[in-house]
């Protein structure tokens, strides 16, 4: 399930893997999930269960694109194709 972060935080229970504000979150674990719901992290709508698109890359300056995972890639043409390829 993918839900769209409302705070950034690092999730302790991945790695301390870093999430940045209007990313996507991952995570199958209803427990896990309803925790950061809870806590204000997280949207609570799933987004797999919407009919919304794919969040648009933003233009960050210099030629860089950042990703709705907060990734930043160099080049329009990349950025877009990370994103199709949902990476």
């Amino acid at each position: 399930m993918r839900f769209k972060v409302k705070k950034a935080f690092f999730d302790k229970e991945d790695g301390m893997k870093a999430y940045s504000e209007n990313g996507i979150y991952v995570n199958d674990d209803e427990k896990r999930i309803s925790e950061l719901v809870r806590r204000g992290f997280i949207d609570d709508k799933n987004l797999d269960d919407s009919n919304e698109t794919k969040a648009d890359v933003k233009h960050v300056g210099g030629g860089y694109y950042e990703l709705p995972n907060g990734e930043k890639v160099k080049g329009k043409d990349k950025a877009l194709a990370a994103l199709e390829s949902g990476e």
